[in-house]
């Protein structure tokens, strides 16, 4: 029935229909999804290296965040001598959004020397590192501006949630071993009072490019394979010690699990630098920095150092040294790191599954706490409860020191 046949052969139903459908166009219009304004301006410095497989998934996800003025976010894409497609697939998106994405191509020198050439070209208040193998959930941007645009002027770093993509399973998992800092939604501290809240990505923070260079902060080009991350940011929470970080629950961080385990985390552990430059260049030069900074070896530095030795010792195959040197140099220099670890930290270290044997070896062994109540448990612990490498790892080192004490009692 036409609009004119309706009003003139039942005007009540014409009526009726009216409202509704009037109702209908105002109730679509309160729900109806508002681009949001950003309050501030952000930079994103992008390391890529022959990622072609995951640029897609990394630029829909920026630019689905539906974002009105585009002109507070830069993207900033360091190519750092890329050999696959990383080029065209960026040259595609920068067709779409030229204003935004810029693009510079650099000989390979690693990824702290792309993300340092990004620094020099960022020039918005806010800046963050986002790996271009993972993605973000919508709302990212929003959740964090929200909260910088409330803050007062303590607030110096927001950091958000990560979840885990596992790629193979083409799931989703909340099982990131530090998802805890996450538990009680957000929250905001005095970075002076971060003690088990560890962080050690940059690629899921947020920091104020200003308070990075007037610090003259940077990525350490010479820490391989890995743990730049978390000397840049903890050098940073160390030089701004009196202000506030937030962590930001709603801002969801999806970290790329690769099927084929090809991922710079997944290979750092069988790099026998794992065991020599970052004990050196990484942990032993925070708990310097924290001893000039603030006088003292923070909890949250010796969380850290005790989080990354514990992995250190979980993934321990073996193979890592060429030489019983490098061995003896390595626990040696566990010694001397855990020098600055309080007894009372390491007893409350609970970040991972079987903590209380970690606890027991560190105690006894690092730590040189022979009288431990720990150190029963370590000799009465079931065999079959021990995966293999922690096995490895303390008949190696248990063997070289019995073979040591031998050689010199012959002498």
């Amino acid at each position: 029935m036409s609009k004119f046949r309706k009003f003139f052969f039942s005007p009540k139903l014409f009526y009726n229909d009216l409202f509704r459908n009037l109702k209908l166009k105002l109730l679509i219009k309160k729900y109806k999804i508002q681009k949001y304004q950003l309050k501030n301006s952000y930079s994103l410095v992008v390391a890529i290296w022959n990622v072609e497989h995951y640029l897609e998934d990394f630029f829909y996800s920026i630019f689905n965040q539906n974002i009105n003025n585009l002109e507070n976010l830069e993207i900033i894409c360091i190519d750092d001598g890329s050999t696959d497609n990383s080029k065209l697939i960026i040259s595609n998106w920068i067709n779409k959004f030229p204003t935004v994405i810029k693009y510079i191509r650099k000989d390979n020198g690693g990824q702290a020397s792309a993300r340092n050439l990004g620094l020099k070209y960022a020039s918005k208040k806010w800046i963050t590192f986002i790996d271009p193998d993972d993605f973000i959930m919508e709302g990212y941007f929003q959740e964090v501006d929200k909260k910088i645009y409330k803050a007062n002027s303590q607030l110096c770093i927001v950091v958000c949630n990560i979840l885990i993509f596992n790629e193979s399973k083409n799931k989703i998992l909340n099982t990131h071993p530090l998802k805890f800092k996450f538990s009680k939604k957000n929250k905001e501290l005095e970075i002076s009072r971060i003690n088990h809240e560890i962080n050690l990505s940059v690629s899921s923070a947020f920091f104020i490019v200003k308070k990075i260079r007037e610090n003259k902060i940077s990525f350490d080009e010479e820490l391989k394979p890995n743990f730049e991350d978390a000397k840049f940011l903890n050098e940073y929470l160390l030089k701004n010690h009196g202000s506030n970080i937030f962590y930001s629950n709603n801002s969801i961080y999806l970290y790329r699990k690769r099927s084929n385990s090809s991922s710079s985390i997944d290979k750092s552990w069988r790099d026998y630098r794992k065991y020599s430059v970052v004990i050196n260049r990484g942990y032993k030069y925070l708990i310097n920095k924290s001893i000039k900074e603030i006088g003292f070896v923070s909890l949250n530095i010796q969380n850290i150092i005790l989080y990354e030795v514990v992995n250190l010792i979980s993934y321990f195959n073996g193979k890592n040294f060429i030489y019983d040197y490098d061995l003896n140099k390595f626990m040696c220099d566990l010694k001397a790191i855990f020098q600055y670890i309080d007894k009372e930290t390491i007893l409350k270290f609970n970040y991972k599954k079987d903590s209380d044997l970690y606890i027991a070896f560190i105690s006894h062994y690092l730590k040189g706490d022979l009288n431990t109540d720990n150190i029963n448990y370590l000799f009465s612990y079931k065999v079959d409860l021990l995966c293999k490498r922690k096995i490895e790892f303390m008949n190696t080192y248990c063997l070289y020191q019995l073979t040591l004490r031998s050689s010199k009692s012959s002498l």
